[in-house]
């Protein structure tokens, strides 16, 4: 399998992982501890992995990092908190995501074209249409 088939593979076994999981948390538990216990394990994770895959060592990977990836751990724990948190109001795990990425999807077409000179097809067009439909339908 390819980078290109894998990578996007990879992102869809684990959102499906994620938002099982995420809906899984026990509903007593404090969204913060969750997240701690997350992160942690995360953490220990990404260590681990680094330490053995980084042929310069942790130090030198870690200095190659510009600000976006540390801006990043605060957008992800954003993420799981509203997901947690959406799953807790009663949002239902198989409208949830699905909503909530067709929203992000349409508001990342006109940054993407601006910022990134990204262009929109034809078939790009038919597919924004059809996004805003589901969105008007599954809000109903």
């Amino acid at each position: 399998m390819n980078l290109y088939v894998g990578s996007i593979a990879l992102t869809i076994a684990g959102n499906i992982a994620y938002h099982l999981l995420n809906k899984s948390v026990a509903p007593s538990a404090h969204p913060f501890a969750s997240l701690v216990a997350t992160y942690g394990i995360g953490f220990v994770t990404s260590m681990v992995v680094l330490a053995a895959s980084a042929p310069d060592g942790i130090a030198r990977g870690m200095r190659e990092l510009n600000w976006a990836s540390y801006a990043l751990g605060i957008v992800v724990v954003s993420l799981e908190l509203g997901f947690l948190l959406a799953y807790r109001a009663g949002w239902k795990v198989s409208v949830a995501a699905v909503y909530s990425n067709v929203a992000v999807g349409l508001l990342l077409l006109p940054i993407g074209a601006l910022v990134y000179r990204e262009t929109l097809t034809a078939s790009n067009a038919a597919g924004i249409v059809l996004a805003v439909v589901a969105l008007v339908l599954m809000s109903r």
